[in-house]
C-alpha cells in the first residue's frame, strides 16, 4: 500500500521555517541590544569595575615642636642639628670676650612654628659674668674660673636623654616645661645642678615634664643615664 509521505513531511518542513524566520528576527535584536558594532558570537564584557574611591591621606606626622610644645618624643630630633646652630652664637660670644667658653646649653622651641630654639649660655673669666647669646644679656657672676668647665660637647646625646627618660616609664607624648625645655649643664660645688645625689663634675641634662597630675623635676645623668629627683621631706 503506497504512503502519501508529502502529507507527512509538510508539518515538519513548516515546524523548521518558522524557527528560521524567529531566529531571523530575534538576531537583529539580539545585534540592536549589544550595539552596532558588537559580535555576537563573542562574549559581551562585563561592566568594567569601578575605580577605587580615594582613600583619605594618612595624617601628616607631627613635626618637632608643633604648636610650640616639646613632647618627650621630639627631644631624640634635637640631635640632627643642634651643633651647627651653635656656630654663630659661638662668633658672638668670643666677640664679646676672647676667653667664652660654652657652660650652658637649653633647648626649647622655637617662639614661633615648629622647630628648635637654641641658648646656649657662655662664661668670661675676664669679665666674671656669662653671656646668655640669644638675648645677648650678660650676667655678673663669682666664680672661680679655675673650677669652671667648658660643656664637653662630644658627650651631649639628647638620644641618651630620650632614653632615659623611656626607660623610667615616661612616654612620647608627655610635653616638657615650655620655659625649661632640656637644659644640659655641668654639676659642680660652685655652680650645684640638680639634687645633691648628683656627683659632683656630672654633665646634667634637667627637663620639667607634667605627670599624673604634677610637675616632675628630672635631673639625668648623660653618663649613666640615671634620673635624680628632689624628695620631698619625709
Amino acid at each position: 500500500m503506497c504512503v502519501n509521505t508529502q502529507g507527512a513531511r509538510t508539518p515538519a518542513i513548516s515546524r523548521f521555517r518558522n524557527l528560521g524566520i524567529a531566529l531571523l528576527v530575534l538576531l537583529p535584536i539580539a545585534g540592536c541590544a549589544r550595539g552596532e558594532n558588537v559580535n555576537p558570537l563573542i562574549p559581551t564584557p562585563t561592566s568594567e569595575i569601578g575605580s577605587p574611591a580615594p582613600t583619605a591621606s594618612p595624617a601628616e606626622a607631627r613635626r618637632p615642636c608643633q604648636n610650640g610644645a616639646m613632647l618627650i618624643g621630639d627631644i631624640p630630633n634635637i640631635d640632627a642639628n643642634w651643633r651647627g646652630q651653635l656656630d654663630a652664637p659661638d662668633a658672638e660670644a668670643l666677640q664679646w670676650h676672647d676667653d667664652a667658653q660654652l657652660v650652658q646649653l637649653r633647648v626649647s622651641c622655637a617662639l614661633f612654628g615648629a622647630g628648635f630654639r637654641l641658648q646656649p649660655s657662655y662664661f668670661s673669666a675676664q669679665a666674671q659674668a656669662i653671656l646668655a647669646a640669644d638675648t645677648r644679656e650678660s650676667q655678673p657672676v663669682n666664680l672661680d674660673p679655675e673650677k669652671v668647665e667648658a660643656l664637653p660637647l662630644d658627650s651631649i646625646s639628647f638620644q641618651r636623654v630620650y632614653e632615659a627618660l623611656i626607660e623610667a616609664d615616661y612616654t612620647d607624648d608627655l610635653a616638657l616645661d615650655p620655659s625649661t625645655g632640656v637644659d644640659i649643664r655641668i654639676n659642680s660645688e660652685q655652680a650645684p645642678f640638680g639634687p645633691s645625689t648628683v656627683p659632683q663634675g656630672a654633665l646634667v641634662a634637667h627637663v620639667s615634664i607634667e605627670h599624673a597630675g604634677l610637675i616632675k623635676d628630672l635631673f639625668i645623668n648623660e653618663e649613666t643615664g640615671e634620673i635624680y629627683t628632689y624628695q620631698s621631706p619625709a
